[in-house]
């Protein structure tokens, strides 16, 4: 199946949206603003990496034939993608500022706070991309073969 418009455009998101809060944490990790570096990188990882290697596989794979995924259900996979990104975020800044306001809130603690709520978050989305990429392909009408017998 090929990748239609509608899923090339949902991993533009998701990666136009990884890499800034990826570099950010990278550079963080470099220059030691984050005080302990692993805990975020453990919060980070698994909320982001396996939709980002699910649209990756998807669309590597892709064949010639569009898929049978609706208008709707694409408008509905970026809209809950936007708001995803929006509260990882917001997580993030929120831990940044509590952290820089608040020496005994370090940003582990408010990352870890804010997976109670990510987790379900991502794994709605996950589900609603996992099958948008994977929709197989439109059936193809064929003739039946048995009719000319």
């Amino acid at each position: 199946m090929a990748a239609t418009e509608p899923q090339r455009q949902l991993a533009i998101l998701w990666f136009g949206c990884a890499a800034p809060l990826t570099a950010l944490l990278v550079v963080g990790t470099l220059t030691d603003k984050l005080l302990d570096p692993a805990p975020v990188w453990q919060w980070y990882t698994p909320l982001v990496a396996p939709t980002l290697l699910l649209m990756l596989g998807t669309l590597r794979a892709a064949a010639a034939a569009p898929t049978a995924a609706g208008t709707f259900y694409f408008r509905l996979c970026r809209a809950l993608s936007v708001f995803y990104w929006l509260c990882l975020y917001l997580t993030v800044g929120a831990g940044l500022w509590i952290q820089a306001t608040d020496a005994l809130q370090p940003l582990p603690s408010t990352l870890k706070k804010g997976t109670l709520f990510l987790a379900v978050l991502q794994g709605l989305v996950g589900y609603a991309l996992g099958a948008f990429f994977t929709t197989p392909p439109a059936a193809k009408a064929k003739p039946d073969a048995t009719a000319n017998t």
